[in-house]
């Protein structure tokens, strides 16, 4: 499942109602990463490197969004992870639905709200929500995996994030009170993920990056989100997106896989010709 087109639009900030600021100002603040390959290979070894037990759960391949693909796939899971193609009628469609999403919430048709910190405010004693921004060019990999993992069922996180680790110590200290741009604060100042990033990218990735060129400004033309389910809610956690964290409706950890897909089969329809999309799952394992 390596798509070479890799990760991570330069994108003019993902907006729902417009761009947030210009393509030339969001560029000219941002550090910028590696583009990560997406392949379940790399990103579990990633993963285990920041500290996640992947005897238990790990990424795995969807091959498609039809029932025979998913009835592969050992479920519940944790996750879903998507990388689709940045612009064109995919990207027209995708903006549509959180339009369409944000004004449900706006009008109040669901029965519960998200506050302005990404988190559900009339759950009392429910889980909350980790979402942070993403304001690092290429990043949307790590930030699509850390979306993945914080947001896991706490059983999930409780056996498989390893003591003493960097994924331990980063979720108790980008806790999920925290906002989503403090905990894009803590990223852009941990050096640690940075070389954990890169180290994913080039030492692991099936085709090497060049030496003759710039990787970290690598022009691409993809993009990485995470579907997870808390409180009973779909949500679509991608830190480009302006109004994020979009919530679809409503779905539960048993059906997250399917109803994550119903929503990336909704984008693939608006260009069928379009082929740069791959789907991951963080599932259980077979042997489990």
């Amino acid at each position: 499942s390596s798509i070479m087109k890799l990760v991570s639009s330069p994108s003019d900030v993902f907006t729902v109602q417009g761009p947030a600021t210009t393509l030339a100002e969001a560029l000219e603040k941002e550090n910028s990463w590696i583009p990560l390959e997406s392949n379940p290979t790399i990103l579990n070894r990633y993963i285990s490197n920041l500290g996640f037990d992947t005897s238990k759960n790990s990424f795995v391949d969807l091959f498609s969004t039809e029932d025979w693909a998913l009835e592969m796939i050992p479920q519940p899971v944790c996750a879903v992870v998507v990388l689709f193609p940045v612009g064109g009628k995919v990207m027209d469609r995708r903006n549509e639905m959180h339009r369409e999403c944000h004004e449900k919430m706006v009008k109040g048709e669901n029965d519960s709200k998200t506050n302005d910190n990404g988190m559900e405010s009339n759950h009392h004693g429910a889980r909350r929500l980790w979402y942070a921004k993403q304001r690092i060019r290429n990043a949307c990999g790590t930030f699509a995996i850390l979306h993945a993992i914080a947001n896991s069922p706490i059983s999930t996180k409780e056996t498989s994030v390893l003591p003493n680790s960097w994924l331990q110590n980063h979720l108790q200290q980008s806790s999920l009170t925290s906002t989503p741009l403090e905990n894009a604060k803590i990223i852009e100042n941990d050096q640690s993920i940075e070389q954990y990033h890169r180290e994913a990218a080039k030492k692991y990735a099936s085709i090497q990056p060049s030496d003759q060129t710039n990787d970290d400004d690598e022009d691409v033309d993809v993009h990485y989100a995470t579907f997870v389910h808390i409180n009973g809610y779909l949500y679509e956690l991608d830190g480009r997106v302006k109004d994020g964290p979009i919530r679809y409706g409503k779905t539960t950890q048993r059906d997250l896989l399917k109803d994550s897909c119903a929503v990336i089969r909704d984008w693939m329809k608006a260009d069928l010709d379009e082929v740069l999309f791959t789907i991951l799952a963080l599932a259980p394992n077979h042997d489990d």
